[in-house]
């Protein structure tokens, strides 16, 4: 009887090494609990901006409202609206429908404002909406800064995400939980893009028309060597303008990209504002190519300014309505989808034209896209010669 207790003991420790063995080959693993913060409820007042901001949250008969979506006859909005997006939390007996912003665009040092609403089919009596978030980056914090911003019978909070002053360009995603009256719902997902900090030109001596900048963001750009480095990048300017100080500070941003990142073609787009990355409109456009084979990486021979370098720029700076038209087309387009199955083009141009004029209250005929013709700069020499001494 001893024997056989002893061998039952063993078989039970061979089977617990031999599920542990599996465990470790196929590469299981229990699962933890992920982290649930609850977002503190803060009065933030007194760290809001002076200067006043299209996500700031006003006052309306219909509750509160981002500045930039307030309409007052006979004063005039400098913003495009402020779109939300709606999607479904919960099961499907059960399911809650919320509205908020995805995507935001910042400057770093300031507080972004997001307005989340709550509905639910047969309304929300009674009921307490609660916000937690899960892994938040450093340099972001997150408030539940107030409530009075949904209808009778909805549920309505006002994120406030605070951006460090220090915190890298980039973009950060962001978790964000709802809890209604104890129950989970699951995540809505908002991401928080941050501009770069504004640079100041280095190479004053020899580009003395170049003006300080702000990197927006990295963009993409066909590479189709992976043995060749290449990088793009969206920036703005406040203070350049004319055909000299757009290329001089989209070139000075290229030198400043490459000693940084040291990549084999460095590209900028001077863009007119930050909400205009692929739009096709810039002020300028620079790129260098230290390896001599040009942004679009050529093989063979080629003149040595277009190996290297090659910079166009606009001589103009568009309108205050030309910019409202270009930014507010950009934002819209995939709202209005092409729906004559024999156009080549993508979107309704026709219904995006109606719909800015009655946005920004101006004629049908006067909405157009906006075009900047850009010409070629030319670099002397010695310019060349200077910077390929930059990549040796």
């Amino acid at each position: 009887m001893r024997i056989l207790r002893i061998n039952i003991l063993i078989v039970k420790m061979i089977v617990v090494i031999a599920l542990l063995i599996t465990l470790l080959l196929t590469g299981c693993r229990l699962s933890v609990p992920e982290e649930h913060t609850p977002v503190p409820v803060k009065d933030i007042s007194p760290l809001q901006q002076e200067q006043e901001a299209a996500d700031d949250i006003v006052s309306t008969p219909g509750g509160g409202t981002y500045r930039a979506n307030v309409h007052q006859e006979g004063i005039a909005n400098p913003w495009p609206p402020i779109e939300s997006t709606d999607i479904v939390l919960g099961s499907s007996a059960d399911t809650l429908n919320i509205s908020y912003r995805d995507y935001i665009d910042t400057k770093a040092g300031e507080i972004r404002n997001n307005i989340i609403r709550v509905t639910k089919e047969g309304g929300l009596f009674d009921s307490v909406l609660e916000l937690y978030s899960t892994s938040v980056p450093d340099g972001l914090e997150l408030v539940d800064a107030g409530r009075g911003v949904g209808l009778p019978h909805t549920l309505g909070v006002v994120l406030a995400i605070i951006i460090s002053a220090d915190v890298a360009p980039g973009e950060y995603p962001l978790e964000i939980g709802l809890i209604v009256n104890g129950k989970d719902y699951g995540t809505i997902t908002c991401t928080v893009n941050v501009f770069g900090k504004e640079v100041q030109p280095q190479d004053s001596s020899r580009l003395e028309h170049a003006r300080s900048y702000r990197i927006v963001s990295e963009g993409n750009i066909a590479n189709q060597d992976p043995n060749r480095s290449v990088g793009l990048w969206f920036i703005t300017s406040e203070g350049a303008s004319g055909f000299e100080e757009y290329t001089q500070t989209a070139i000075q941003a290229v030198l400043d990209l490459y000693r940084l990142y040291g990549r084999d073609s460095t590209s900028v787009l001077l863009i007119p504002s930050d909400k205009l990355a692929y739009s096709g409109l810039s002020y300028a456009n620079a790129s260098f190519a230290a390896d001599g084979r040009g942004a679009a990486g050529m093989t063979g021979s080629a003149p040595a300014k277009e190996g290297y370098w090659f910079v166009r720029a606009a001589d103009r700076e568009l309108n205050e309505q030309e910019l409202a038209i270009a930014e507010l087309w950009i934002a819209i387009q995939w709202d209005f989808p092409q729906q004559n199955p024999i156009s080549s083009s993508l979107f309704d141009t026709e219904a995006i034209r109606q719909h800015i004029a009655d946005t920004l209250d101006i004629p049908y005929d006067e909405v157009q896209m906006p075009n900047l013709e850009i010409r070629e700069y030319t670099l002397d020499q010695s310019f060349i010669d200077w910077t390929l001494s930059l990549s040796k």
